[in-house]
């Protein structure tokens, strides 16, 4: 199983979204992380980027899971992809208009920092974080499910929505709530956007969602 140039590749966006999320933290932290734990933050997010995408390139290849462009890296004779990415933008438009929804309606600050450093941050939510739970971790699990779609999609999404909802602590039940269904449901489509379309409708879907909702959340 030839890997290496979308390891190589995807391990690279990892540290790529691990250093454009540091204005972010550095914009919401109190105190200000020292610039030794920053670097550490970036070492940590690449080294588990790197980790996950070496076994979910690996496990992805090894369940025939879709990824048309991204393959043609380590095996340029595989037939083109004829791709459909409409359905991932307008997925990644309607769970736009349902997170600014749920900011303006509990007024909830939105991601902190200017605007170039939220739009920044997309390499680390539609990158780095999707490398672990849908290239890695929905790949993982389909692959010991022995084909089981549906339980890398379920399994996937709960990771998902873990990540999103785990910082909510002190906040009040009804956000909670609302946070987990979003999420919940987000992760869901991604899940089906990678087993129908390919990690690649992934990438951009979380993209597209993820730009709009910091821009005009």
């Amino acid at each position: 199983m030839l890997i290496r140039r979308r390891f190589l590749l995807l391990t690279a966006l990892g540290f790529a979204g691990g250093l454009a999320f540091v204005p972010s933290i550095r914009a919401g932290a109190n105190p200000s992380p020292t610039p030794q734990q920053l670097a550490g933050f970036v070492a940590a997010v690449t080294l588990v980027c790197a980790f996950c995408a070496w076994f979910g390139l690996r496990f992805a290849d090894a369940a025939n899971l879709p990824m048309p462009y991204l393959r043609r890296l380590d095996f340029p004779a595989a037939p083109r992809a004829r791709e459909n990415f409409a359905p991932a933008i307008s997925f990644g438009v309607l769970f736009a208009i349902a997170a600014i929804a749920v900011l303006r309606g509990f007024h909830q600050h939105n991601l902190p920092g200017p605007l170039w450093s939220r739009i920044a941050s997309v390499l680390f939510a539609a990158g780095s974080l999707e490398i672990v739970v849908h290239l890695f971790v929905m790949s993982t699990v389909v692959q010991i499910a022995r084909g089981r779609l549906w339980a890398g999609i379920l399994v996937a999404a709960v990771a998902f929505t873990f990540f999103h909802v785990a910082g909510l602590g002190g906040q009040s039940i009804t956000l909670i709530l609302a946070s987990t269904a979003l999420n919940g449901i987000f992760g869901l489509g991604l899940g089906i956007l990678y087993a129908r379309y390919g990690f690649e409708s992934v990438l951009l879907c979380h993209a597209v969602g993820h730009i709009i909702a910091v821009t005009l959340g």
